[in-house]
């Protein structure tokens, strides 16, 4: 991608970004950055400087409010997606689309929804202190990642004939199938001292980490991170401020980019 292009995306990603911190602010819902916005934010002052994406999460009942206000307003040029929105949609967290806009990895134009600019919105889900209901937890988001990902293109022999089984029931089902889910999960009942991300690999977070908040400098604005910042960076990163070396440094991969169209324009 050309410098100029990169400088641009980084613009469009911020100007989604102002748009959700200032609902959040107006309807006193907290965001925190999180993964690369949040080490960008502490290490950089910003954007990593080959990343190029913006990420945020939510605490459950903040995330449950958010999607319960957003569609109550009138939005312009900015569209909520998720499993709830879009039929097609191919994951179990939000994002924020600017429309009139692309973005979208080569490998991924096939899917059939919004592929404009966009940020992640992530939900923290309640980790169950109870193995039992734990181990529910786990399969139960689990199911919902496969229900969602079932019309992704495989090469794996398994998901060919997995996903093939699936197609068979509509996606009108699977998605309520998917919503239920994942409303249970946000809204469990008992006791619990960590989240998890739906991301199923990543370390579990300790829930305490996420009581206070602190706003920072991100390039030319401010934004809300966790005070236990640093607890969090080192439990996901390690040694959070040592740069990888330069081979590592990678953002997406070849990616159909407009700033003026949709990608059925292009």
């Amino acid at each position: 991608m050309k410098d100029k292009d990169m400088q641009k995306l980084k613009e469009l990603e911020m100007e989604i970004l102002d748009h959700f911190a200032d609902f959040c602010q107006r309807h006193k819902l907290k965001y925190f950055l999180t993964y690369g916005s949040l080490l960008g934010a502490v290490r950089h002052k910003g954007f990593i400087p080959w990343d190029d994406d913006l990420d945020v999460l939510m605490l459950p009942d903040d995330y449950q409010k958010f999607l319960e206000l957003y569609p109550k307003e009138e939005h312009k040029r900015y569209i909520l997606q998720n499993i709830d929105t879009e039929k097609y949609y191919h994951t179990i967290f939000t994002k924020i689309r600017m429309d009139n806009t692309c973005m979208v990895e080569k490998e991924w134009q096939y899917i059939k929804i919004h592929k404009g600019i966009n940020i992640d919105v992530f939900p923290l889900f309640p980790y169950p202190d109870n193995k039992k209901d734990a181990k529910k937890l786990m399969f139960n988001l689990k199911l919902a990642q496969v229900l969602a990902s079932k019309n992704n293109k495989t090469n794996k022999l398994v998901n060919k004939i997995l996903f093939g089984t699936l197609r068979i029931i509509p996606r009108r089902i699977t998605n309520k199938w998917i919503s239920k889910i994942v409303k249970k999960a946000l809204n469990y009942p008992k006791e619990y001292h960590y989240y998890r991300s739906d991301e199923l690999h990543d370390p579990l977070m300790k829930k305490e980490w996420y009581a206070k908040s602190l706003t920072v400098p991100y390039e030319d604005r401010k934004y809300t991170i966790p005070k236990e910042y640093d607890k969090i960076l080192t439990t996901m990163y390690g040694d959070y401020m040592t740069p990888p070396p330069v081979s590592k440094r990678r953002g997406h991969g070849e990616i159909i980019l407009s700033f003026n169209k949709n990608y059925e324009d292009l």
